[in-house]
């Protein structure tokens, strides 16, 4: 890298008066905005790499395979794919076979060390990957920065988080231009390349424009959802059939199926998977894999869960709707309420009837005392495979949100005791469900929605379990939540 006045920002952020992080080799706003960033001094273009890098203080000497790692993700010119910008812009990654392997290596690195029971949920997608990797900029670059990234949670390196943050910024660009493309928008390794960068946002939630790579950032826990929007139109643009048909797309929509449901419910507005069309490929995509005891029964079950929990956005948005009607004293619209008790009661039932086929498939949980010394619990609820018990809280979860609809409009069974220990067996398996780094992602949804209904020790005792990974997982910070003794659903 060259030298540069640090005061200053790129010409584009100063003329339009805006802070710049004054990253290499291209600031974050331009990135986000689609252009090249000009660097920060008229005579100087960006370099990445090579013999100009600067080495922090007290940093260790590089061993050769990180050298190599550089080496394979540094940017090269302008291009989505080849040629050298001459004046000076921000590069976009260049198609390179070395890279192809590099990102495979990764992959083979997570799927197989310690941190292979933790990226399950991305399989079969993660392993299809390689194949189609080095045809494509966007997708290159994408899967780069979030195999990095992953890589680097796993192994504790805040260098390799970096890098991928580097790399994320270019493969920004790369996406902008294969979505403006005539033809290449509605390309496979586009929709891949648009899940990618979101689920690169669910972790390190880059959406905030001060952010930089000291330290002292403000990731945006939202940003995830603005790429799950686009991930949601794109797959609906190219149509239900693509996902019965090809294994690539079934694998990718197999991984995805959580993120678009849960951006429907937090966006609050109903799911297209909860369409006709859509609920057949939901019930089909999960593959047998007996190496983990997953049976082509069991993927029919796990299946089930997901094309159910496809309906529970319109219930939520719908019930709400009556909800905020009733406190403010409007009239209710009778027919609206007849069909959302006939809906709710129609999932409940669908529910429960799962949940036995489910039980019958899984091991138990089991009560243990608690582990954690901030925990306000005495016990905690342990299951044999964390992924199990993230399926568990999800259920417990689900069924308190449509009992709790339920009594709203003065359903003739009485939920309130069954309710409250739905909601304690939620915040007692926390502890062990949330642990690792894909531990968040396990109780996102069931602790969002738990903690509206917590009293106020809960709810401390939850954000000081989303504080700790904070770092690791921004989707889930704290700082989305309300603070302690307020409401917005309960």
């Amino acid at each position: 890298m060259v030298g540069v006045p640090r005061s200053a920002g790129c010409p584009l952020c100063v003329k339009r008066r805006i802070r710049c992080d004054q990253a290499r080799p291209g600031c974050a706003n331009c990135a986000r905005y689609g252009v090249e960033c000009p660097g920060y001094g008229r005579s100087f273009k960006f370099v990445t790499g090579g013999k100009h890098k600067v080495r922090s203080n007290g940093s260790r000497r590089r061993r050769p395979a990180d050298a190599e790692h550089r080496a394979e993700i540094k940017t090269g010119g302008g291009g989505a794919g080849s040629g050298s910008d001459s004046s000076g812009g921000v590069g976009v990654l260049e198609l390179r076979p070395t890279r192809a392997q590099f990102i495979d290596g990764i992959i083979q690195t997570l799927r197989q060390g310690s941190s292979a029971d933790e990226i399950v949920v991305f399989a079969p997608w993660f392993g299809d990957v390689p194949a189609h990797l080095g045809t494509k900029v966007a997708l290159d670059s994408a899967m780069a920065a979030f195999a990095l990234h992953l890589l680097g949670k796993a192994e504790k390196s805040d260098r390799l988080v970096g890098e991928s943050r580097s790399v994320y910024g270019q493969s920004l660009v790369a996406l902008q231009r294969a979505l403006n493309h005539p033809t290449e928008w509605k390309t496979a390794e586009t929709l891949c390349a648009t899940m990618t960068l979101c689920l690169f946002e669910l972790f390190a939630g880059t959406n905030d424009p001060s952010a930089t790579s000291n330290g002292n950032t403000s990731p945006d826990p939202s940003s995830w959802m603005t790429h799950a929007a686009g991930v949601s139109w794109l797959i609906q643009q190219r149509g239900a059939g693509v996902y019965r048909d090809s294994a690539w797309d079934k694998s990718m929509m197999l991984s995805f199926r959580t993120l678009i449901i849960m951006n429907s419910i937090f966006c609050g507005h109903d799911c297209f998977l909860a369409k006709k069309e859509w609920q057949s490929v939901l019930l089909n995509l999960s593959p047998e894999d007996r190496s983990r005891g997953v049976t082509t029964e069991a993927a029919r079950v796990y299946d089930r869960y997901f094309a159910h929990l496809a309906r529970v956005p319109a219930i939520i948005r719908v019930g709400l709707g009556l909800r905020e009607a009733k406190r403010r004293g409007l009239a209710i619209d009778v027919g609206q309420a007849v069909a959302l008790v006939t809906d709710t009661a129609n999932l409940h039932a669908d529910y429960l009837i799962w949940f036995d086929e489910y039980q019958r498939l899984v091991p138990s949980p089991v009560e243990i005392p608690s582990r954690d010394p901030e925990s306000i619990f005495d016990t905690a609820i342990h299951f044999s495979n964390v992924w199990h018990g993230s399926l568990y809280m999800g259920y417990w979860t689900t069924v308190f949100i449509l009992q709790t609809v339920l009594v709203d409009c003065a359903y003739p069974v009485d939920f309130t005791e069954d309710n409250k220990q739905l909601l304690g067996k939620v915040f007692r398996a926390v502890e062990t469900v949330g642990k690792g780094y894909m531990g968040p992602y396990r109780i996102g949804y069931p602790v969002r929605i738990a903690y509206e209904f917590a009293d106020v020790p809960t709810q401390v005792y939850l954000l000081s379990v989303l504080a700790r990974t904070e770092k690791h997982y921004a989707a889930t910070s704290p700082v989305g939540y309300p603070r302690p003794g307020t409401r917005g659903m309960a």
